[in-house]
């Protein structure tokens, strides 16, 4: 949650401040919208509610959760494991050379417009671009651009606002209580032993 709430501000497409963004109950369904699907952080964590869904219309076999800290230290492990599962050849190395890597944003005025959603904006896209460029090719497009405009850069943004160190911790200290019951029921599902996994500090703490 924390990491998706830094991309996002990072970004410039987050305006509010960590506790407003992270602090909240979260909600048992929510309206599909662009907004909805990027910045509802504690939803996305809730694997149980997401995985139980899935199961409801494939079978257990069908499915392989793996956990992203297995992908960080153990790369090769983990690759082999999925190649398994795809029963595809388990010998084929992959480059896991880090590809992706978000920098900071070059050109904050680029970024603000690319984000910017306005009644001008719409009328142009509406009347002149669509009739030339669809929509796919006009997302790729943005695409490009937004990874064009972030890179590696010493200093930050002027406007860029640091989290102060207090805020984060006290979010680290309040997240747990939103994930621990759902990951106990997500090893019931599966027969795993995440919530033990992520959660053993919290529990050492109480």
């Amino acid at each position: 949650a924390i990491s998706a709430y830094s991309y996002f501000k990072k970004m410039l497409r987050e305006k509010r401040d960590i506790k407003e963004a992270l602090l909240y109950e979260p909600a048992e369904a929510i309206p599909f919208s662009k907004d909805n699907n990027d910045f509802t952080y504690i939803e996305h964590g809730l694997y149980y509610r997401q995985i139980k869904a899935c199961l409801d219309l494939f079978d257990q076999q069908q499915l392989l959760v793996l956990d992203y800290d297995d992908l960080v230290k153990q790369p090769e492990m983990l690759t082999k494991k999925i190649f398994t599962f795809l029963q595809v050849d388990t010998a084929f190395v992959p480059d896991f050379t880090p590809k992706n890597i978000t920098g900071e944003v070059k050109n904050q005025w680029l970024q603000q417009n690319l984000i910017k959603q306005n009644k001008l904006k719409k009328f142009i896209v509406k009347y002149f671009v669509d009739p030339w460029m669809p929509r796919s090719k006009r997302k790729l497009m943005k695409q490009k651009m937004f990874e064009m405009n972030t890179g590696k850069k010493n200093a930050p943004a002027k406007n860029e606002q640091a989290e102060l160190p207090g805020d984060i911790q006290l979010i680290k200290d309040q997240l747990p209580k939103y994930f621990i019951e759902d990951a106990k029921k997500l090893d019931v599902l599966l027969g795993t032993k995440f919530s033990e996994k992520w959660f053993t500090a919290v529990k050492t703490a109480q």
